[in-house]
């Protein structure tokens, strides 16, 4: 997104230029230069930023683990979603997506299928894309249900 940003600057300079210099490889070079610069100042901001926030929010979710999928083109993530409520509540509200790095954490949420379970979450303010759809990452499982 950083980049689009700078080569959309670096363009808007450039036709500045080029409209005040009548002069389309003056404008050109003045292009390439601006994008340089704009690409050399938002690298190490994307770098410093690559984490984003974690830890924005953290807390937990009670409820029924429905679906576990494994998604993603390049990145492989394991994404799910939790019904909350119970009865004729649980129809009514959105179920809660989530993303699980830990394949520890993964584990325990196949083994607990079926049963009441309580996630604890970390909440992203922005998630890098690599690390799921979803800005919940499970970080713990507990089961409610004991048999």
């Amino acid at each position: 997104m950083w980049i689009i940003v700078g080569m959309v600057f670096a363009i808007l300079l450039g036709t500045i230029y080029a409209y005040q210099r009548d002069d389309a490889y003056s404008a050109f070079m003045f292009c390439m230069m601006a994008l340089g610069v704009c690409t050399a100042l938002f690298i190490p901001t994307i770098g410093a930023t690559s984490g984003f926030v974690e830890g924005y929010s953290e807390g937990t979710r009670d409820g029924y683990v429905t679906k576990l999928s494994r998604k993603g083109l390049f990145w492989k993530t394991d994404e799910g979603e939790m019904q909350l409520g119970a009865g004729q509540q649980a129809a009514l509200q959105k179920p809660f997506s989530f993303s699980v790095k830990d394949p520890v954490v993964l584990k325990s949420i196949e083994d607990s299928r079926g049963k009441r379970v309580r996630l604890t979450y970390t909440q992203w303010a922005i998630q890098p894309f690599r690390y799921g759809g979803t800005t919940y990452e499970v970080t713990a499982v507990e089961v409610l249900d004991v048999d």
